[in-house]
């Protein structure tokens, strides 16, 4: 990591369906990449926020991708921020999950059949 302020940015990157909870964060500066482990706790946050911003019939986002940019600015701390939210597409699973994990989803989240990922 680089000596002035160490890193450039962090991605987080954690996949949410019933309880298959795969999360994965990335440290990046300079050329040097390093996996860390995920929290517990951002874990739970997760599936926390998971479950505040479900609504009936539309169901829980299937996963977030947080990126945050260190942009070193003179004035001290300064972050760019940025979440993106998987409502609509089947995570990218290796092997890819059983239709029953989606079933025991969509039974704590119920979806309207039209927003059901094919």
């Amino acid at each position: 990591m680089q000596e002035q302020g160490g890193w450039e940015r962090f991605e987080l990157l954690i996949r949410l369906v019933a309880d298959q909870n795969p999360a994965e964060l990335r440290v990046f500066g300079g050329v040097e990449v390093r996996e860390l482990p995920v929290p517990e706790g951002v874990l739970r946050g997760a599936q926390a926020a998971r479950e505040a911003t479900a609504a009936s019939g539309i169901g829980a986002w299937f996963g977030v991708s947080s990126i945050m940019h260190n942009r070193r600015s003179q004035a001290g701390a300064d972050f760019d921020i940025r979440d993106r939210f998987n409502w609509d597409h089947e995570p990218a699973w290796d092997p890819p999950l059983p239709a029953e994990v989606y079933a025991r989803d969509f039974e704590s989240f119920p979806r309207d059949a039209r927003l059901v990922p094919d």
